[in-house]
């Protein structure tokens, strides 16, 4: 037997998902729509029978990237249906009981700084970095940078980097960057600070005879073709003089600093005899100091010798001294040319 047939139109709804303020968002839906499909970019629509559950789950825009970590430059908020919000975690449950519009609301996130700026340590003509690592950077989310030392704007210094060369006394200070995202939200990197470090000889080639020197006993500057450096270089004991020469000088240094004294010993010389010199580095107190034997070859030769020394200064003023410990000096001197002293950064 048969009755009662009765047909009952299905009625289909129209379902529309949308992503804002960016577009092309990863929406996983289920169940699956006409074609099998379970995901999609936003904009996109599709039909299901009334009164049907759907599930939608937002993952990312489009132009959210995978490093550090999905998500830095937009961040889900909340789900919309006709403009109404219905939650704000990612996952959505709801029946489909007419033409409905899901709009998945992201907002921009605010900068992050992956790298902070990093303390200087520079000499007067040399050359300071400063840069940051920022997370978005060279998407929309991403706006500019602003330098700033000590809290003042730097004209002209809007990108993840700050060069200064050449440094100066007047670029000592604090720098630090201010980023910013195109929805104007900012962020300020830590603090670094640019140093200068002292240390430097006047006149260590004795072009300007003894100037910034001072000298004590049996030393002259005298002229020599065979010089390291220039023209003119330091004699000590000549014309067989008592071996009492002393060569000193001080200049600025920075407490805590690494530097590293260089200079040229020599002999000038009618025999095989030894000559010998003492180098000191003086600080208040002794912090360095060494000896150097040097032979001769005779026939009124020239030979020299580059020697070098390291130290840490502990003070603003250091001394370095050479003083003749030689004991023959018939028919040989002692040589001193091209002293100088550099810093040395910290590996």
């Amino acid at each position: 037997l048969l009755d009662h047939v009765v047909v009952t139109p299905v009625i289909m709804r129209t379902l529309t998902v949308e992503g804002t303020p960016v577009g092309q968002v990863y929406v996983e839906f289920a169940p699956p729509d006409e074609y099998g499909d379970t995901w999609y970019w936003t904009d996109f629509s599709r039909n299901y029978p009334e009164g049907t559950e759907i599930t939608l789950t937002a993952v990312d825009p489009y132009i959210t990237s995978t490093y550090p970590s999905k998500g830095l430059e937009y961040r889900f908020q909340r789900w919309l249906m006709d403009g109404v919000e219905i939650g704000t975690d990612p996952e959505v449950a709801f029946v489909l009981d007419g033409d409905r519009t899901l709009t998945a609301v992201y907002e921009e996130a605010p900068p992050v700084i992956l790298t902070q700026p990093e303390n200087v340590v520079t000499t007067v003509g040399g050359s300071a970095w400063f840069h940051v690592e920022c997370w978005p950077y060279g998407y929309a989310a991403f706006q500019a940078c602003q330098w700033r030392f000590n809290g003042i704007p730097i004209a002209g210094e809007t990108t993840n980097s700050l060069l200064i060369d050449p440094v100066g006394a007047g670029d000592v200070g604090t720098y630090d960057v201010v980023v910013y995202n195109s929805s104007g939200a900012s962020l300020v990197s830590d603090p670094a600070t640019l140093a200068i470090v002292s240390g430097s000889l006047v006149n260590g080639g004795f072009e300007s005879a003894f100037d910034g020197w001072d000298t004590e006993g049996n030393v002259r500057v005298q002229q020599s073709a065979a010089a390291p450096e220039g023209m003119w270089i330091v004699a000590y004991n000549s014309g067989d003089s008592t071996p009492d020469g002393v060569v000193s000088q001080a200049f600025a240094t920075t407490p805590g600093a690494d530097y590293t004294l260089t200079y040229d010993v020599g002999v000038l010389s009618y025999n095989t005899k030894v000559q010998r010199i003492g180098v000191e580095v003086v600080d208040g107190i002794p912090i360095a100091g060494t000896s150097h034997e040097i032979h001769g070859v005779g026939s009124g030769m020239t030979v020299w010798e580059t020697h070098s020394l390291t130290f840490t200064a502990v003070d603003t003023a250091t001394w370095v001294i050479f003083r003749d410990e030689s004991v023959e000096t018939k028919g040989i001197d002692l040589l001193l040319d091209h002293v100088r002293v550099e810093w040395t950064p910290a590996p």
